[in-house]
């Protein structure tokens, strides 16, 4: 997985031979903002679009599974994703909590 920041988003990528998902993911500036999500237009071969709900939800429980590891208090602001990146939408999790141990541990 790679990291980087791009303007306001914290960016984690994931490419494993013929799969690859990015993650676009802003931090919360305030507790009780819900978190809101874009799919961003597919690129390549047309595939079926993932899930954005479920990209969302995954993306929060990476983010709280991270937290409770490293006792860090951060919340999903808004979420990007390339709407036909490859499945499953767990990968997600990963991605975010891979964004969230980056952060603490620099």
């Amino acid at each position: 997985m790679n990291f980087q920041q791009v303007g306001e988003y914290l960016v984690a990528t994931r490419i494993t031979g013929p799969t690859h998902n990015i993650l676009q993911l802003q931090f919360a500036s305030y507790p009780d903002s819900p978190p809101s999500i874009q799919a961003l237009p597919g690129v390549g071969p047309n595939q079926a679009a993932l899930n954005s709900q479920e990209v969302l939800r995954q993306v929060v429980a990476g983010v709280a599974a991270a937290n409770m590891e490293f006792k860090s208090g951060y919340r999903v602001g808004k979420v990007r994703f390339v709407e036909n990146d490859s499945r499953p939408e767990s990968v997600y999790k990963e991605l975010a909590a891979f964004i969230v141990r980056r952060v603490v541990h620099g």
